[in-house]
């Protein structure tokens, strides 16, 4: 009875080990991979408000069109008709097949250019990272980049990190 106890204890301790060194081998072959995305341009002029009218930082995901009229509205004061498009734009997308990452960055130099953005899909922690760096402009002031992307739909377990940096 003893030797087929520790026979199955054994059993038990090898499953574990072999299980463990599985998984790691599987994080140490993971490699990140690029998210398709699609950028919708936004005109530094516009003025749409991401979240709020404040000149602060904001990243929003949007799911669903609640969540799109929830975050992002027009400033009715002087809202030019390529604004009025962009809204039109946003609201047009297909929300059960795919999410919005849209936001704003505050800059002390007006008119900010993007230098790079990259998407990527870790396979370790279940994120998805947008890395986007921006130039300065020339003329100082304080001023707001904003940018917008469409993104394949993820699960709703996927944790988004995003990063604007200038």
């Amino acid at each position: 009875m003893k030797i087929n106890t520790m026979h199955h204890l054994v059993s038990i301790i090898f499953a574990l080990i072999l299980t463990n060194s599985c998984s790691k081998s599987e994080h140490n072959n993971c490699t990140s991979e690029k998210v398709q995305s699609s950028s919708i341009d936004i005109d530094f002029n516009c003025n749409i408000n991401i979240v709020n009218n404040k000149d602060e930082d904001n990243h929003v995901i949007i799911n669903s069109i609640e969540d799109l009229h929830k975050n992002v509205y027009l400033d009715p004061s002087g809202s030019s008709i390529e604004c009025k498009n962009l809204l039109d734009e946003l609201s047009g997308i297909d929300y059960q097949k795919f999410t919005l990452l849209i936001g704003k960055k505050v800059v002390n130099k007006i008119q900010p250019t993007l230098i790079s953005q990259n998407l990527e899909r870790s396979c370790i922690n279940q994120s998805i990272t947008l890395n986007i760096k921006i130039k300065n402009g020339g003329y100082t002031a304080i001023g707001v980049y904003k940018y917008a992307l469409v993104i394949p739909k993820h699960t709703k377990d996927v944790k988004y990190n995003i990063d604007v940096s200038d």
